[in-house]
């Protein structure tokens, strides 16, 4: 029998996020026939409990972290060298930038001969000085030079790297796919999101046909909560009839200044952060309207999740977004950043009720019919073979 191709898949951290999900979903449904998938990541979050649980073999490395400092880079450096030479890996699967760029370079120094980087993003779109993205952009550029091959998660992201010289062979685009999941029903889900904070349970009992805007997302600054809030402040300032919130389910680094924004809008009764949600798609249904107001985005599960449910969406017009999203056909897409825009596309669909049908079924139709998680993995694997047919 022939020996199986060990692909190694590695990731800087281990909570669960769209990168982070993106790994678990190959590392679970790659068929294992010829190949056998391994995942080193930093952490021990979410997703190397997942992992585990599957029966998926899992390598920590503790300098795998996002901040950067020389100690850590050094350990960094040691801990993979002896890692690709201790597992010999046939092809190394990278994600995320640190993770990158700096596997890609050891990659090459230890000889594993076929190296794939899947950019879930650029981070020369995120708001930063423009020193910083010229260093950045330098630095993809790179990533994908020593990459035997760049898969983009969108068409926009492949567009934000196919004009850099001699990058556009090496990129193919494979768009990140969606099992059909349950859903709650609306009432249950409401319930569930209710018990998450004693003053929404009060406020939905007393109203049950409360109008619910809901987003799920990391908070960070790219996802542009600020946005979403402000504009939520200029549709309530419009809407009088029925107890309308917006409830933000995900936990990061932007809770402090999201929480004092609500507090300067006077907005504590209205806007929740309800913090990290374990299988927080279930709960869906529950809104009338999903918002992601991101300034940056590649191609989010979330808003794949959301059409599953069936909801009508607004979404930032940024990325992959306008790739899932056709304007006020299967949702409506607003200018990044523009928080009036946002709050006059809620009053829309607040008022619009037929709208908010016919956008959530041709959104589920869409989701259905174009990112399917079936296609997603047989692709990728189609790429392992076609790269490790070549492996002598």
């Amino acid at each position: 029998m022939q020996k199986k191709k060990k692909i190694l898949l590695v990731i800087t951290k281990s909570n669960w996020g769209g990168a982070q999900r993106y790994v678990y979903d190959l590392a679970v449904n790659i068929p294992k026939r010829h190949l056998a998938i391994e995942v080193a990541l930093g952490g021990r979050g979410l997703l190397a409990k997942k992992l585990e649980a599957k029966g998926i073999k899992v390598h920590y490395l503790t300098a795998l972290e996002r901040d950067v400092s020389p100690t850590q880079e050094c350990r960094l450096l040691y801990q993979l060298i002896k890692l690709f030479r201790a597992e010999r890996p046939d092809l190394i699967h990278l994600n995320s930038s640190k993770a990158g760029f700096t596997g890609a370079v050891i990659g090459r120094l230890c000889g594993v001969k076929k190296i794939i980087f899947t950019a879930h993003g650029w981070a020369f779109n995120e708001n930063r000085p423009l020193f910083q993205r010229l260093i950045l952009r330098l630095l993809h550029w790179l990533t994908v030079m020593l990459s035997t091959k760049t898969v983009t998660v969108s068409d926009a992201t492949a567009g934000d790297m196919a004009w850099m010289p001699w990058t556009r062979k090496r990129l193919i685009v494979i768009k990140n796919g969606l099992r059909p999941g349950k859903f709650r029903e609306r009432r249950e889900a409401r319930t569930t999101l209710a018990s998450l904070h004693p003053l929404l349970r009060e406020k939905l009992e007393a109203e049950r046909g409360a109008f619910l805007v809901g987003t799920l997302a990391e908070l960070h600054v790219n996802k542009g909560l600020e946005s979403g809030i402000r504009g939520f402040k200029e549709f309530l300032d419009k809407h009088h009839k029925n107890y309308c919130a917006y409830l933000i389910l995900g936990e990061g680094e932007e809770r402090k200044p999201l929480e004092s924004l609500i507090a300067e809008e006077k907005l504590e009764s209205k806007v929740f952060l309800l913090g990290f949600v374990e299988n927080a798609p279930e709960l869906l249904k529950a809104f009338d309207v999903f918002l992601l107001p991101s300034r940056t985005e590649a191609f989010p599960y979330s808003l794949l999740e959301a059409g599953a449910a069936g909801l009508p969406t607004v979404g930032s017009d940024v990325g992959g977004i306008p790739e899932i999203i056709s304007d006020m056909e299967s949702g409506i897409l607003v200018r990044r950043g523009r928080s009036a825009d946002f709050g006059r596309a809620l009053s829309f669909l607040s008022a619009n009720r037929q709208a908010r049908t016919n956008f959530g079924e041709n959104l589920k139709a869409k989701v259905a019919r174009d990112f399917n998680l079936s296609a997603s993995v047989a692709d990728t694997a189609a790429l392992y073979n076609s790269l490790l047919n070549f492996v002598s």
